[in-house]
């Protein structure tokens, strides 16, 4: 009996071990993540940066999708150089939506749209753990697909959406182009009432 009861103590030390050294691996994938955005969004923009991280995030879980598909026992390492490839390139795009979204839309409506944006988030990240678990046990390879497919199309659907880099950002209705008066823009003062 205190043999079973080694074993078990020693494999249970062991797997908290394991949790640690997981944990510590994403937390250093983190910070690279949010540091590659300042460099990257000053050179390529906004738009080309968010639709290479989300096809970067989607390439590299589609290539663990794969080994999952083909091999019986994927390499750990494998596993955790995809997983962490595609976390980086996922928080990078996350940390980069913020201050993007901010400057796609006008003052009237940025709150509003920045709040939806949240609540979506969170609703998101309430479910994916239920995906993991839930789909993961009918298809081992189903989440990662799903994630992956996910990330594609973010990509594309930021293909559709106007570059802010060096723009003036909208402060009102006025500012959109074909609605306000021709004249208005932020750098022009407006013209003083006849009263």
């Amino acid at each position: 009996m205190n043999i079973i009861r080694r074993n078990e103590r020693s494999g249970l030390i062991e797997k908290e071990h394991e949790e640690t050294r997981s944990l510590r691996s994403v937390v250093v994938a983190v910070i690279p993540s949010y540091l590659f955005n300042w460099p990257t969004t000053t050179i390529l923009g906004r738009k080309k940066t968010l639709v290479c991280l989300y096809l970067i995030c989607s390439i590299s879980i589609s290539i663990l999708t794969a080994l999952i598909m083909l091999l019986e026992e994927v390499p750990s390492w494998a596993k955790m150089v995809l997983s962490l490839g595609g976390k980086m390139a996922i928080t990078a795009a996350f940390g980069l939506i913020w201050y993007y979204s901010t400057e796609l839309f006008s003052t009237k409506y940025r709150a509003r749209v920045i709040g939806e944006a949240n609540m979506f988030g969170r609703l998101s990240s309430s479910c994916s753990p239920y995906i993991n678990d839930i789909f993961g046990e009918e298809l081992v390879w189903g989440p990662s697909a799903l994630f992956s497919l996910t990330s594609l199309a973010a990509a594309f659907i930021v293909t559709l959406l106007p570059e802010t880099k060096n723009k003036i950002m909208d402060q009102g209705i006025d500012d959109q182009p074909g609605i306000g008066p021709s004249s208005s823009s932020l750098l022009t003062s407006p013209e003083p009432d006849p009263l």
